[in-house]
């Protein structure tokens, strides 16, 4: 009877310890899965990274600029016999409006001009109105008569995709226009295209990439010098202990169908398949951040 008990206690030790090794693999194995979920770089949204976003457009928005801007140039040199430095609204003047040829309305929704002395017994009539691609009147948003220098405030309607001319035209006292100027402003487009690209797929160790965020249109795009450097492991990708990455507090700006191009150093990153992401935000939605993506893949040792 002792003997058969001592057995019986034997297989039940054994028993508990075989579960505890079975229990206790598991165990090592969620630990090992929550520390690499843990190295995941979160997404914005949990929404995956993309290579690019929309399609390249028509440039409608240059042709719309240049309709305007073109236009200006024309009524002032054919029909008032102006030249660029000359006039009340001269280049000189205004160079600081037109500098950026693709003026997005900010978030606040509101166009500022300041106005210099006006010459005397002459006043400016302002028109604020929104167009068609070929720059033909659509509607008068705003209009009114300025008899002094001011600063200017033109509220914009809270409409996305939108085309408006921003019209300043300066009377004499005898009601004969003096002098003209158009400004293009355009709204944030509720969609974006944009795209991150590379220069090859194949890198050796110690290699430079060079990234390049292309802007097809409309909307400016904000971002930085910053990104997300990530390998693959398994069907994760993690941050590669190896690389500190790059961070700075600086903003840029890639105006429509413009490129901004970094380069990044792979010095010390092991052979595998990587991604890089980048953060960016679109016109003046400001509080949502898309991620873009390009994958690549270090081979070997660089000669």
């Amino acid at each position: 009877m002792r003997f058969l008990f001592s057995i019986l206690v034997t297989v039940t030790i054994v028993l508990v310890l075989f579960v505890g090794l079975i229990l206790s693999k598991w165990i090592l194995k969620d630990v090992e899965a929550l520390e690499v979920s843990s190295k995941v770089v979160d997404v914005v949204d949990e929404l995956p990274p993309v290579p690019f976003i929309g399609s390249k457009q028509e440039h409608f928005l240059k042709e719309f600029v240049s309709t305007i801007l073109t236009k200006s140039s024309s009524i002032r040199k054919e029909k008032l016999s102006l030249e660029p430095n000359e006039g009340y609204f001269n280049h000189t003047w205004v160079e600081d409006y037109l500098t950026n040829k693709y003026k997005e309305v900010s978030d606040v929704r509101k166009i500022n001009f300041y106005l210099k002395e006006l010459p005397p017994n002459h006043k400016i009539k302002l028109e604020f109105s929104e167009r068609n691609q070929k720059g033909d009147y659509i509607s008068i948003v705003e209009e009114r008569w300025i008899n002094t220098a001011e600063n200017i405030h033109v509220e914009v309607p809270s409409d996305f995709g939108k085309l408006y001319v921003f019209k300043l035209e300066l009377y004499d006292q005898q009601q004969q226009m003096k002098d003209l100027l158009l400004i293009p402003y355009y709204t944030t487009s509720e969609t974006f295209n944009a795209g991150l690209s590379i220069d090859k797929s194949e890198y050796k160790q110690n290699e430079t990439l060079k990234l390049s965020l292309e802007n097809w249109g409309p909307n400016h795009l904000f971002h930085g010098v910053d990104y997300q450097l990530q390998r693959k492991a398994g069907d994760h990708w993690v941050r590669p202990s190896e690389f500190s990455g790059e961070f700075s507090m600086e903003g840029k700006i890639t105006a429509p169908y413009e490129t901004y191009t970094q380069r990044v150093s792979l010095d010390g990153l092991q052979p595998g398949i990587y991604r890089i992401n980048k953060p960016i935000t679109i016109g003046s939605n400001y509080d949502k951040v898309y991620w873009l993506t390009s994958t690549f893949s270090i081979i070997g040792v660089y000669d």
